[in-house]
């Protein structure tokens, strides 16, 4: 089955499992799924304020001006307070 892009960039953060031989892969992070063109800025999404660990999200966006106010960035695990945006 062919996805649109659209659907295959919106699920590049689930983890993707391949077998061969009984072995198990991982596939790499969500960030190094999605690039952006120029002018436009990536986002990478994490849940603290230290860029650590693995992203919760990355995306596309071509100006500088969220305001989430009590809630959080739309990725799945985001605090609404403490994380960073890199």
């Amino acid at each position: 089955m062919n996805r649109p892009r659209s659907a295959t960039i919106a699920t590049a953060g689930a983890v993707v499992l391949a077998t061969s031989g009984g072995l198990l892969a991982a596939a790499g992070p969500a960030s190094a799924a999605v690039t952006c063109a120029s002018p436009v800025f990536k986002r990478t999404f994490y849940a603290n304020t230290t860029f650590s660990g693995t992203p919760k999200g990355t995306d596309c966006d071509s100006v500088i001006d969220q305001n989430w106010g009590t809630g959080a960035p739309g990725f799945k695990g985001m605090p609404a307070d403490n994380f960073g945006v890199r």
